[in-house]
């Protein structure tokens, strides 16, 4: 069972870098769900589902309980925001980048399989940088929303770039 939770895992990892294509066309308009939001779930709750199942929660190690408390500040920082709706929504996204690597500490415990969440990753990239150079070929320029900058996927061009250079070191 661990293993399944490992193979969701990668999964989820592998859809990080493609995670501006929008699911719009298969759950409707107006929708938030992302591929690597809609595996994340699963994998979080194939996650959740097998530690309460083997009842073993490894130790966590002081770097995360100092990410856990900057969540918790940052959830708690909604109280006294001037602007608290940007707030939580960044909160939000902290609380899911907090179960992410709780996924990750509990899951890829070997190096091998640590190794395993790098060529995922990728792999996601693999995906990014084919649908770039294939919209180049294509002449899709995605330079009406960015002028002067090709882009894809309907990224940032320095999203883009940024998601790219974060596969770099771990292709070395």
């Amino acid at each position: 069972m661990r293993k399944a939770a490992l193979y969701v895992l990668w999964v989820f990892v592998a859809t990080i870098p493609f995670d501006r294509l929008n699911l719009e066309a298969l759950v409707g308009a107006g929708s938030a769900a992302t591929l690597t939001r809609l595996v994340g779930i699963a994998a979080f709750a194939i996650g959740v589902v097998l530690t309460l199942y083997k009842g073993r929660l490894r130790r966590l190690h002081t770097a995360h309980v100092v990410a856990y408390a900057f969540v918790g500040w940052a959830v708690l920082s909604v109280l006294w925001s001037f602007y608290p709706i940007q707030t939580l929504l960044r909160a939000v996204t902290y609380v899911q980048l907090s179960m992410m690597v709780w996924l990750i500490a509990q899951f890829a415990q070997e190096r091998t399989e640590q190794d395993s969440l790098m060529v995922a990753y990728l792999a996601g990239c693999l995906v990014v940088g084919g649908a770039l150079i294939g919209g180049k070929l294509a002449g899709v320029t995605g330079i009406e929303l960015f002028p002067g900058r090709f882009t894809s996927f309907g990224y940032n061009p320095n999203d883009l770039a940024l998601t790219m250079a974060i596969g770099i070191p771990f292709a070395w």
